[in-house]
């Protein structure tokens, strides 16, 4: 995904056209409504028999990146983590084009719903929701290890590993001292991370485990399931656990969320000594990802500013604390599961 996806609107096809689609291309019928997304169009089918999730690309998405989710959701199916089910056209196809009103055209397809709610309704995260999260994201990756496809290595602004395309944006904010705080961030990604990244662990990942992609269950808060792939991309592995830590901070000034996940997601999988090194960069990567994001699109787009802007402020304020030498050890400490609670750093 680069800049132009950035600024690409997203398809206009309102909701009986969406449950005309649903009903003559997928054999699914039922009552449409929207449901929140960056840059492409879905609509939650609250269909008796099969609740289901039409989806419309943003105009801009090559086909490849539609095979590249069916390719993965399919090689996920029936793994540990629960993920969406790809419905078939009713003669068969994954997915259709679409021509839209304004000449553009959009690539079309159907995955199940899936229960819970998603996490992003659930705060502060409760520990069985954390470990859930860090033993999810951990999974994920162990069922996508031997996975690749040719559109998973592609330009994604949102990558960690593609840190130095938010450059070019910082010059057009609005919000100077916001853009000079990533600009330090990023140069700290340039020094002390991109020299190690061919040194680090590598596949295909989700690269998108945000509490909005997270699905948990309302009352007992255990997860349900992890849903939008949209950001799939081969690269550094340990990217995923970076993302689904960043999220937990924003909640609070305490380390504690960080620490719980890494430990569940380092018995689940592992941690290199130099993945549990780079994990807080990689962590206030994701913050000024999401900060020079944010604030770059929602002037573009302000009828969609609410969805946009969700985490940015949080993030920005992260990055502030970050600042402060002792903050920034506490992270280090909490990202380090392989160093006993107590032992100095020279015992290690």
């Amino acid at each position: 995904m680069t800049q132009a996806h950035l600024e690409s609107p997203a398809p206009d096809v309102s909701t009986s056209q969406a449950e005309q689609l649903a009903s003559s291309w997928f054999g699914v019928r039922g009552t449409a409504r929207t449901a929140a997304s960056e840059r492409d169009l879905n609509f939650l089918l609250d269909a008796p028999d099969q609740p289901a999730v039409l989806k419309i690309s943003n105009p801009l998405v090559e086909e490849s990146l539609i095979s590249l989710q069916v390719a993965a959701l399919d090689r996920l199916a029936g793994g540990p983590v629960p993920v969406p089910r790809v419905i078939p056209t009713v003669d068969g196809k994954p997915w259709k084009p679409l021509e839209l009103a304004d000449g553009r055209r959009a690539w079309v397809w159907m995955i199940s719903r899936l229960p819970g709610v998603d996490a992003e309704k659930i705060q502060p995260k409760p520990r069985s929701l954390l470990i859930g999260t860090a033993v999810a994201a951990a999974g994920l990756a162990q069922r996508l290890a031997s996975f690749d496809h040719p559109a998973a290595r592609r330009e994604l602004i949102w990558d960690l590993d593609q840190a130095h395309r938010l450059r070019p944006l910082l010059g057009e904010l609005e919000d100077r001292r916001a853009a000079d705080r990533v600009r330090r961030v990023l140069d700290q990604h340039d020094a002390r991370v991109a020299p190690r990244l061919p040194d680090l662990r590598r596949q295909v990942i989700h690269a998108d485990l945000n509490p909005a992609n997270v699905l948990a269950d309302p009352q007992s808060h255990q997860l349900t399931g992890i849903i939008d792939f949209g950001d799939l991309v081969h690269t550094a592995l340990i990217n995923d656990l970076a993302i689904a830590l960043a999220y937990p901070l924003l909640e609070t000034d305490s380390a504690e969320p960080a620490a719980i996940m890494t430990r569940a997601y380092h018995q689940a999988l592992g941690l290199t000594p130099l993945e549990q090194e780079l994990l807080p960069l990689r962590v206030m990567t994701r913050w000024a990802t999401t900060v020079t994001i944010s604030l770059w699109r929602a002037t573009r787009h302000p009828d969609n500013r609410d969805y946009i802007m969700l985490h940015a402020q949080p993030a920005l304020e992260a990055l502030a604390r970050m600042e402060k030498p002792s903050v920034f050890a506490e992270l280090c400490e909490a990202c380090r599961p392989t160093k006993r609670r107590g032992q100095s750093k020279g015992t290690e």
